[in-house]
Formats: structure tokens, C-alpha cells, sequence
């Protein structure tokens, strides 16, 4: 049994992915995911995670006492997952398994398939990011913001149009860091 320091309230590894009928897609699903990741990070995490969002939520261990610090899963967000990755991440640190027995079977309505290269997509993680633009750190707003500009242009140039819930919440979040650097300085 290996014991981690008290400071790692969570544990992850990479998975195999199959489809419907149980054949293997991938043999690395962090990899096929992000492949520009070298090498899985693991203790502070959240820089990382705030790129992208790679962890297969299927191959998580998670110490219960975390939900009570950081609160439960915002059923509002389709990528609720990632979010409850990201506050987790801003407090605790990660252990990667290094294992890799875990299987995510992909059937064809699951989330992962129907987000996938499409606007949707792009717009829920605008949604689920917008949330810790005030919650990072001076250091990281900026790179959060810059990641904002990113997918609202990204979702505008897919769709032709401008989302009009995806506008308001950029504007907030302009607003919010606005006021967040006058009051810093």
C-alpha cells in the first residue's frame, strides 16, 4: 500500500476507452485527450487543468472530506466534472496512479461524443471557465481571460453567429477582472 502526505485528497489514472462493442479505441485516453500534455502531471495540478480539462472522471478516487470544503458538483454545467476538478485543484494536490485497468466505454449518445468538435462544446467550457476567472489568482486571471477571448471567438467563427448567453457572461467577466485590477492596484 503506498500512503500519500494529507495534502493529496485525490487519485487518478489514465484509461483505455472501448466502444459499444467492447473494442479498445485507445489505449491512452489523457493522451488521445491532450496530446500536447507530456507526461501526466500530478500534485498542483490547476495551471494544467485550467488549459484543459484531461482526467477521466471514471478513474477518480476522491477523499470524501473534499466535497465538504469545496461543495458538490454544479448539476448546472454540463462539465461538471472539470469544475469540480478545477476547485478541487485550486486547494488540493492530485496523484496520478500510473495505472491504467480502468475502461471508459463510449457509447454513442455519451457526453464525450456528442461535445465533441462541435460549438457546444466550446461554449460549455466558456461556461464552466467563466467560473474561476475571479477565483484565480492574480497570475492566472490574465490567463484565464486570454483563454476566455479564445473560445468565445472560436465558438463565433463555428456557428457564424454570437451566442447571446455566451456574450453576457463575457461581458461579466470583462467587467469583474476590470474591477478586480482597479481594486488591486
Amino acid at each position: 500500500a503506498q500512503y500519500l502526505p494529507l495534502d493529496y485528497k485525490v487519485i487518478f489514472s489514465n484509461c483505455k476507452t472501448a466502444d459499444e462493442d467492447g473494442n479498445i479505441l485507445t489505449h491512452d485516453f489523457i493522451g488521445a485527450i491532450k496530446p500536447d500534455l507530456v507526461g501526466i502531471p500530478d500534485g498542483n495540478i490547476y495551471f494544467e487543468l485550467l488549459k484543459s480539462n484531461f482526467i477521466p472522471a471514471i478513474a477518480m478516487l476522491i477523499n470524501k472530506d473534499v466535497f465538504k470544503d469545496v461543495g458538490l458538483f454544479d448539476e448546472s454545467l454540463k462539465l461538471e466534472d472539470y469544475d469540480m476538478w478545477l476547485r478541487i485543484s485550486r486547494k488540493y494536490k492530485f496523484k496520478n496512479a500510473e495505472d491504467d485497468d480502468v475502461y471508459y466505454r463510449q457509447v454513442n449518445n455519451s457526453l464525450i461524443k456528442t461535445l465533441a468538435d462541435k460549438a457546444s462544446s466550446i461554449k460549455e467550457t466558456f461556461l464552466t471557465l467563466s467560473k474561476h476567472i475571479i477565483q484565480s489568482d492574480t497570475t492566472l486571471r490574465e490567463f484565464v481571460m486570454e483563454k476566455l477571448r479564445f473560445y468565445r471567438r472560436i465558438y463565433n467563427e463555428r456557428t457564424g453567429k454570437k451566442d447571446r448567453e455566451l456574450e453576457v457572461k463575457f461581458f461579466q467577466m470583462k467587467v469583474l477582472y476590470k474591477l478586480q485590477r482597479a481594486f488591486r492596484k
